[in-house]
């Protein structure tokens, strides 16, 4: 066994970073109880440290994300893309993330033309990370493909894909093989940007493992039949397949690395006739064509995720033991070679229990009396962290340029400094009461953060505060838009860095009233008259602007924000569109919004504006409505914005 990590996260895959670490990126995780009802969906990430064999956190995703996709780019940097989150209404992302491993934080890239959700990932020789298939709000199965390049942060379609794809494979030629249960095997050319059809996979069924050879040659066995153990060989030269050994005992929900000497190892996963969880650990060696038996895992995984260490070893994480709600946060680490333990005075301890660097752990014994163990693994008579509160600004205040943060503090013994963060971002330090800092907001970036106080004692005791969400806004209010008598909604006519519908929506429909209601695109979609204003649901206000204060343009990451009266926010949703061809619009979803309480409120999202030169974004507030851009409930409220880019 080695470190645990903090959640048990279903449905998101390891990365090993350039640095040797290993980073685990959102999820889900039901059977966290902690976790409000219908709320398992996770933005928190961890790193897993090989020298230490334990997890830490880093900067959280920008959004909950299960199923998203993630790629280590050629800089070091890590993509993640799509996925979604379900808040009653499932939520699919059509944005893309970017990690800094030197910074430990995210940004936002450049938005895919659909959401995307498990879609197969592979990265081209050239650098570029292609996405393909995957599931969407639409479709099950988009018959389509498009390829980032971190060097423009910008997405490109492929040509049409021939059917769906589940799992893809990059060739040494640099084509991509992708594979689906019951379809055609395909293969995309990057030279032409097309897909081939290659007939039909050998038995039909989408394997299990998909996993390149040193050779070149790809290695598939099993599939979702408990009688097929059967494997087989794809020869990229030839574009041909071959059988090949067959897998000892058929598995389903399985996963394997091919480890430093070309053999193949396949971990965990379980019959397909029952939910039994296997510690099964077969091996695949090329030169024999043949399956052995390896030392079994230490505990049973159905569906863990693996990923070769630096140092020859695997590192296996999570998985489910079957039981309802059973998802693991425990880890192993398969060792391929002779590790030395670190001991207790190498690693400056004198009490407790720490890892030993190889997978196990090193007992550094107890304190004496009066004595306890520290976080640090120190004795101390103090073990009482110190109590920490952000006193100013309150929650919910908007904030810009210069802000002064204030904070108190209290400790038993004594508080040596005071650390003030915005989410995991240190901002700074104080150290004598009344502790402040001043922020400058200019470079946070427009939106909503998390400021944190974390409080230190003499004795290495560390207390956090209970997080405050304020709100940045320091793009100015310029360019406010006005009513066009054409389109029938605001509309800013010239290219600015933001647009702004100011008053002019404020209401829904007679509720209100709302001027020139129901300001959406040629009058197309009325708005419910029910209830009472500011009793019932409004949007009222839309503003869009970039976050470098330069024009709007197509490409540009920009912050959407909707100021809106909720009502019951357990039954409220907001939803976001865009459109580009206004003449004959076809919205297209960005993302909803659940409230998470009463009354008035702004929400901040970001988004990568599509290339047009006229464009539009419409809000909806909907009241246990169906998830529609134009919907007929009695209080449903429907507000559009239409702006000009450069």
């Amino acid at each position: 066994m080695t470190g645990s990590l903090a959640k048990s996260r279903t449905s998101t895959p390891l990365t090993r970073l350039q640095d040797g670490r290993v980073l685990v990126a959102g999820g889900s995780e039901p059977s966290d109880i902690f976790i409000p009802q219908g709320q398992p969906f996770l933005s928190s990430c961890e790193l897993y440290d090989p020298a230490t064999g334990t997890w830490s956190y880093t900067g959280s995703l920008q959004v909950m994300r299960e199923g998203a996709s993630a790629q280590l780019l050629d800089d070091g940097r890590v993509l993640v893309a799509g996925g979604y989150y379900n808040t009653n209404v499932a939520n699919y992302h059509v944005t893309a993330e970017l990690y800094d491993p030197a910074a430990g934080s995210w940004s936002y890239t450049g938005s895919m033309s659909q959401p995307r959700n498990r879609a197969a990932t592979v990265k081209l020789l050239d650098g570029r990370v292609l996405l393909a298939g995957g599931t969407t709000p639409q479709s099950t199965n988009p018959l389509s493909a498009e390829f980032y390049d971190a060097t423009t942060g910008t997405w490109t379609a492929t040509g049409p894909m021939l059917a769906r794809i589940e799992k893809s494979e990059l060739l040494p030629d640099g084509r991509v093989l992708g594979l689906a249960s019951g379809q055609i095997v395909q293969i995309y050319t990057p030279a032409t940007n097309a897909w081939t059809s290659l007939g039909a996979l050998p038995t039909g069924l989408l394997p299990e493992i998909v996993v390149s050879l040193a050779d070149g040659r790809v290695l598939v066995a099993g599939g979702g039949n408990a009688t097929v153990r059967y494997a087989s060989l794809f020869h990229p030269t030839t574009n041909t397949w071959a059988a090949t050994g067959g897998l000892l005992a058929q598995i389903i929900s399985t996963n394997a690395v091919r480890m430093p000497d070309g053999t193949v190892l396949a971990f965990g996963g379980r019959d397909p006739n029952n939910f039994i969880p296997l510690t099964t650990v077969q091996r695949y060696t090329p030169s024999t064509g043949l399956w052995t038996a390896e030392p079994s895992l230490v505990g049973g995984r159905i569906g863990p995720r693996a990923v070769l260490l630096a140092s020859g070893d695997i590192l296996v994480a999570g998985g489910s033991n079957g039981q309802t709600l059973g998802n693991l946060k425990t880890c192993e680490r398969y060792v391929s070679a002779t590790c030395v333990p670190l001991s207790c005075t190498s690693q400056g301890a004198a009490c407790g229990t720490l890892p030993d660097g190889c997978g196990g752990t090193v007992s550094c014994g107890t304190c004496g009396s009066g004595l306890t163990c520290s976080a640090a693994n120190a004795c101390v008579s103090d073990a009482t962290p110190p109590t920490a509160t952000l006193t100013a600004p309150t929650a919910g205040t908007p904030v810009s340029g210069t802000v002064t943060l204030q904070a108190t503090a209290s400790d038993d013994v004594g508080v040596t400094h005071v650390e003030f963060l915005d989410g995991t971002k240190l901002l700074g330090t104080s150290s004598t009461a009344p502790y402040s800092l001043d922020w400058n907001t200019v470079g946070a970036g427009d939106g909503n953060h998390f400021l944190v106080v974390r409080a230190h004692d003499a004795t290495g005791n560390a207390g956090r505060s209970t997080p405050v969400t304020v709100q940045v806004l320091n793009t100015p209010n310029a360019n406010v838009a006005a009513y066009d008598a054409t389109f029938k909604t605001p509309r800013c006519a010239t290219a600015g860095a933001s647009c702004d519908t100011g008053s002019v929506v404020d209401g829904r429909g007679s509720v209100g009233p709302e001027l020139n209601a129901p300001n959406t695109l040629n009058g197309a979609c009325q708005d419910g008259n029910n209830g009472t204003y500011h009793s019932d649901e409004s949007i009222d206000r839309l503003r869009i602007a970039t976050l470098d204060g330069s024009p709007l343009a197509p490409g540009k990451v920009v912050n959407i924000q909707v100021t809106a009266y909720v009502t019951m926010p357990a039954s409220n949703r907001i939803e976001l569109y865009s459109a580009t061809n206004l003449a004959n619009p076809v919205w297209q979803l960005i993302n909803t919004i659940m409230p998470p309480t009463n009354f008035s409120q702004t929400f901040t999202l970001r988004y990568s504006l599509p290339a047009a030169p006229i464009q539009a974004i419409r809000a909806r507030i909907s009241y246990n409505g169906p998830l529609t851009s134009c919907g007929s409930g009695s209080f449903d409220d429907h507000d559009d914005l239409i702006f000009a880019t450069q």
